[in-house]
């Protein structure tokens, strides 16, 4: 497990996935963080084979001057003890096995400060294909001037809450794109 804090006062956050790996992505608002000025990103890999290590970087990664996130990046090729022709050749599942990660990327924004003032983050972009996106309900609190998910064959659910003049209306809304 390892953790990144993004400072809040850039011009957006984002978290990007490349290489073969998957898994969840969880976007909550907690007490987990302390400093009200950044969003904590805690990444968890899980794996088969202590092998697939050696082709991960998991980093802090900026885009310009004013954009900070998370990069996951897989080599598709692990380093091996033997040769992906010999273990394809033995057995032709191992590959998978020894080469993908499965990951639990969590984004933590800090809860809004006393009085009930909102949340403001600028851009929020994440593109992690084979990722499950999970957002809970932090639509009260948390506004961004823009947002931005790309996944593959994974489903987006978004916890809603939307509080109108005179009652609060409240949805699940899962998304899907479909070839």
């Amino acid at each position: 497990m390892t953790s990144f804090d993004l400072p809040l006062s850039s011009g957006g956050l984002f978290l990007i996935s490349r290489g073969a790996s998957g898994g969840t992505v969880n976007i909550v608002q907690s007490d987990f963080v302390e400093d009200g000025n950044v969003a904590r990103v805690v990444v968890t890999a899980k794996h088969r084979h202590t092998t697939a290590f050696a082709s991960i970087k998991v980093c802090a990664v900026a885009r310009g001057e004013m954009e900070y996130g998370v990069g996951i990046f897989v080599s598709s090729l692990p380093l091996l003890r033997e040769s992906p022709q010999s273990i394809l050749k033995s057995q032709p599942n191992e590959w998978i096995a020894h080469s993908y990660v499965n990951f639990e990327v969590t984004l933590y924004l800090p809860k809004a400060q006393s009085g009930g003032t909102t949340l403001h983050i600028g851009a929020l972009a994440i593109d992690m294909p084979h990722f499950a996106y999970t957002v809970g309900d932090i639509g009260k609190v948390v506004n961004f001037d823009a947002v931005t998910f790309k996944t593959a064959n994974m489903p987006i659910s978004v916890g809603v809450s939307v509080k109108f003049r005179w009652s609060v209306m409240s949805a699940k809304i899962n998304m899907r794109y479909l070839l």
